[in-house]
């Protein structure tokens, strides 16, 4: 487990980051990883979102504002993903060992990631998401 403020550094150093949802997704994990992207574009850093789902028309507003960008990714993070398998295939496959970061409100995360910020007490990943994204520096906008 690291702290909030470890998170928060650790993305601000990090470059080509991609970030990961759960399948099936919900507005918690679309949210996060849109918010999150967002953020980082915002810093001048290539980031891209990724699920094995595409966005549906209920969470393409969620996305407006998220720039499309190419790149073979040097750091991965999920959001809301308590266990890898939770990525469904092929994202896992092509994942799995490869997961850098995580930030999650699941108390029962299996720490499948090298990092992992983690409140059992959040009710939701995008709680941590305003907190990670505020000690980054980054303004919230809109």
């Amino acid at each position: 487990m690291i702290s909030l403020d470890d998170a928060a550094e650790y993305l601000r150093r990090a470059d080509d980051i991609v970030i990961l949802s759960h399948q099936f997704p919900d507005g918690d994990t679309f949210g996060s990883a849109a918010a999150l992207c967002m953020a980082l574009q915002s810093m001048g850093k290539r980031a891209k979102t990724r699920c094995r789902h595409a966005v549906s028309a209920k969470y393409a507003f969620m996305f407006r504002g998220v720039k499309k960008q190419e790149f073979e990714p040097k750091t991965v993070v999920a959001v809301d993903v308590a266990d890898i398998d939770l990525l469904g295939e092929p994202i896992r496959e092509e994942y799995e060992g490869r997961v850098d970061l995580c930030i999650d409100h699941h108390a029962g995360n299996s720490g499948y990631a090298d990092f992992t910020l983690l409140d059992g007490t959040a009710a939701a990943a995008a709680e941590l998401m305003y907190r990670v994204i505020l000690e980054m520096g980054v303004d919230i906008t809109p």
